[in-house]
């Protein structure tokens, strides 16, 4: 059996244990050993191409140096934090459903990396949107139920944006059962290139948490469990980033107008995501927030691809390396959390992935950032535009400083405790990665470009956080002499769409009247939909259980049919 099949089965088949009584207690031991197959795969690097004649259409595999990088990435979050979890989960009643979902996650991260064919890449975007709620809702708290309303409701929205996208693209093609590659060209010779495009964009783009559809990720990163916000901030985040390195035609046509939107986008989030982050109260929230503002940076590199076709192949690659370095520090931030977050002279080695988001000298973070602004097309290389960039590097170095600040606090209430060996042990696995092994990966001139730095360069790398830091420390002492430091919940804009809702329904109801007019009476069931979505009034607890006992089942039996009709026709 290919290699490649190999890496997609072998976590389907481990979640089949949960049918097992006997079974069951083994599965977190199985979770580090699911991505196996994808690490030998990674390490053998060759680029692969099966083809295999079932599911309809046909289903094609295959790895090259593009995807190899986001393989790496999955493959050393997904080992790490399920190492993690192996452990984490040891007193945990419910450890076997949460072992499901992590596997389907798994299955379907894995399958839409090594796609080559549409319907693979949907089915598993698909699988991996779709299980990973179990991983939001796991701890069934009021918080987590509401984070999985609002990511579920997100989640539906971005799917049918990129099944019309992506049946749009491939209607371009003449072919049906189109390969990833003609897309781009098809989309860039349609007479709907920018319809097609944008429905792309913006269906991957609430997984890729951009500005305006990163609702969900606040909410979701700070109450799901450890390792599972490890691999939602470290992977799953960026596989809306690798649908639109695939998808949107990069380095085909050149889009000015609709590039400088994505790079606009960018900016808001790159900026709000830190100005927001830092009003946060938990530091997995930080982080939360920190994931948008750093996605922002990425986005816009898509976008700068956008408006200079010659630019792209350059910031396509860069955007790949940006994204392996962000995931190894983020999964490593997040699980320190839970690792170190007890003991304060082991929140020192804590400083290394902070340091590399920073973007210090010599780090995976300055690597990634110098290549970025090298590669920006001329029409971007402008004075306001590297002054943004270095005001989103001193709110990254703000975001770090709230997270560590948040994190002292943290330990103020729990008390100092010695950390867990094996949780340890996994943690300092993630930071080797973060520190050692981005240097070799995927561009080998990279690091000569780092270690090479002009002074110019290094002081564009070391000002801005230096900066931040001198006007973090007066702001704190400014604002503990005479103010509190603003707080807000995560979800942000969630806030002003409910208060908006619940004003037009009293609006409706003070006229003393049943409200008549179809507008208000539609504005009335939007607030109570909304009402429900945000504030748990009004949960239909009856449907809301079966369906977490039924569509599970459900879902995964359909799956095992499909495998076994693939398996068949071998």
């Amino acid at each position: 059996m290919s290699l490649l099949l190999l890496t997609i089965l072998t976590p389907l088949l481990l979640a089949l244990m949960i049918l097992s009584p006997h079974l069951r207690p083994w599965m977190r031991y199985c979770l580090p050993l699911a991505v196996v197959p994808a690490l030998l795969l990674a390490l053998k690097g060759d680029p692969e191409h099966l083809v295999l004649p079932f599911m309809l259409t046909g289903m094609e595999l295959g790895l090259d140096p593009l995807r190899g990088v986001f393989l790496w990435l999955a493959v050393l979050v997904w080992l790490v934090a399920g190492a993690f979890a192996s452990r984490y989960l040891g007193g945990d009643r419910y450890q076997h459903r949460f072992c499901f979902y992590w596997l389907l996650t798994l299955t379907g991260n894995l399958w839409l990396i090594l796609a080559f064919d549409v319907p693979g890449f949907y089915s598993g975007f698909a699988l991996m949107t779709f299980a990973a709620y179990g991983l939001v809702v796991h701890n069934a708290s009021k918080e987590a139920q509401r984070a999985g309303r609002v990511y579920l409701w997100m989640a539906v929205l971005g799917e049918g944006l990129l099944v019309a996208g992506l049946f749009a693209a491939v209607s371009a093609t003449d072919n049906y059962a189109s390969s990833l590659h003609l897309l781009p060209a098809a989309i860039a010779e349609s007479e709907q290139t920018l319809l097609i495009s944008g429905l792309i964009f913006f269906g991957l783009g609430v997984k890729a948490g951009i500005a305006g559809l990163h609702l969900w990720l606040p909410l979701a990163h700070p109450v799901a469990p450890t390792p599972a916000s490890a691999v939602l901030s470290g992977v799953m985040i960026k596989a809306g980033l690798l649908g639109w390195l695939l998808l949107l035609p990069l380095g085909e046509v050149n889009l000015p107008g609709a590039g400088l939107g994505v790079v606009v986008l960018g900016l808001v989030a790159a900026l709000g995501g830190a100005l927001i982050g830092v009003c946060q109260q938990s530091p997995k929230a930080v982080l939360a927030y920190s994931s948008i503002s750093q996605m922002g940076l990425m986005t816009l590199a898509v976008g700068a691809a956008l408006m200079d076709a010659q630019a792209a192949p350059a910031l396509m690659g860069i955007t790949a390396l940006y994204a392996l370095h962000h995931g190894l520090a983020k999964g490593t931030l997040f699980l320190g959390v839970s690792t170190l977050g007890r003991n304060p002279w082991w929140l020192l080695p804590l400083a290394l992935p902070a340091l590399a988001l920073v973007g210090w000298p010599l780090s995976s973070g300055a690597a990634a950032k110098l290549a970025l602004k090298d590669a920006l097309p001329a029409a971007l290389d402008t004075g306001w535009l590297l002054a943004l960039l270095s005001l989103a590097a001193a709110g990254t170095t703000a975001l770090m400083l709230r997270f560590f600040w948040t994190l002292r606090g943290q330990l103020r209430e729990s008390g100092p405790r010695r950390p867990d060996p094996w949780l340890l042990a996994c943690w300092l696995v993630g930071l080797a990665c973060t520190g050692g092994l981005f240097w070799w990966l995927p561009l080998q001139e990279l690091p000569a470009l780092v270690y090479g730095l002009s002074p110019g360069k290094a002081v564009d790398l070391i000002l801005p956080p230096l900066v931040a830091m001198v006007l973090a420390a007066l702001g704190w002492g400014l604002l503990r002499q005479w103010l509190k430091w603003p707080a807000l919940p995560p979800g942000d804009l969630l806030l002003p769409l409910t208060a908006l809702m619940v004003w037009l329904s009293h609006q409706g109801h003070q006229s003393g009247r049943a409200v008549a007019v179809p507008g208000q009476r539609l504005m009335v069931r939007g607030r109570v939909l909304l009402d429900w979505l945000m504030l748990d009034r009004g949960r239909p607890e009856r449907l809301e259980a079966w369906l977490r006992q039924q569509v599970a089942w459900i879902f995964l039996l359909l799956l095992c049919l499909m495998m076994l009709l693939a398996l068949s026709s071998l």
